[in-house]
Formats: structure tokens, C-alpha cells, sequence
């Protein structure tokens, strides 16, 4: 599981037709979209793909929602695809941070102690009801 491959698929939907169709798909996290109409509307989204190494296939994950934008000059076409690598790059997973590594210890040893506590007062309770019966 370690070993598999996760790719980028990139969507685009326009005004003109009736579903995204896929546009991208790579390991790469920005990708420029080219052959925009200006003054068309457009909604791309950004989904994962793992690719297993084992060979027992794909594993698609959800899309991101949709981000609209409308082509009026060509300066808004390149701010679309930073837009983009922007999705994409939201969907990577991060590790967790040394703090909430913390959090997650000290919650354990917390439940852990209430545990005991529990355990101890049901001995004691059972002693006692024991040692007066």
C-alpha cells in the first residue's frame, strides 16, 4: 500500500456540453488548461486516483466541488489554472504535526487512566461486598 501510485485527475465541464470530461490526469500538481473559448463559463474539480501496486486496481476518491470561473481575457485563464493546482494541491494528505501527535498520546494516556480507575473501583467494590457476605 505504501508503494502505490496516486494520480491527479483533472475535470472540466463548460457551458456547451453536459458533463465534466476529464482534461488531466497525472501525477503532476498544476497542469495549464488550453483551448478556453473567452467568454465561456467553465467549472473544473480535481480528483485522487491511487493505483494499487499489488495490480487489483484503481481506488477513486471523491472530487473537490467544483470551482466556476467565466474566460474573459487571458489573464483570467492563467489565474484558473493556479486556481487549480490550488485544488489539487488541497488533496494531499499532510502528516500530523509533532503537537498533534501530543494531543493524541495524552488523550490515550487519559482514557488509559480511566480505565484503571474503573477496573480498581469494581475490585474494590467486589471486596468489599465479599468480605461483609
Amino acid at each position: 500500500m505504501g508503494d502505490d501510485l496516486i494520480l491527479y485527475q483533472l475535470q472540466l465541464h463548460s457551458s456547451l456540453e453536459n458533463e465534466f470530461r476529464t482534461v488531466y490526469r497525472g501525477s503532476e500538481i498544476s497542469y495549464a488548461l488550453e483551448g478556453l473559448e473567452q467568454k465561456s463559463e467553465y467549472r473544473v474539480r480535481v480528483g485522487t486516483v491511487r493505483v494499487c501496486s499489488d495490480g487489483s486496481g484503481e481506488l477513486c476518491g471523491a472530487y473537490s466541488p467544483g470551482s466556476a470561473f467565466t474566460c474573459k481575457s487571458h489573464e483570467l485563464v492563467s489565474r484558473s489554472v493556479k486556481t487549480c493546482a490550488a485544488l489539487q494541491a488541497s488533496t494531499e494528505r499532510k502528516p500530523l504535526t509533532d503537537q498533534q501527535w501530543a494531543v493524541i498520546i495524552l488523550l490515550c494516556f487519559i482514557l488509559l487512566g480511566i480505565l484503571i480507575a474503573f477496573i480498581v473501583q469494581q475490585l474494590l467494590s467486589y471486596s468489599r461486598h465479599v468480605a461483609t457476605g
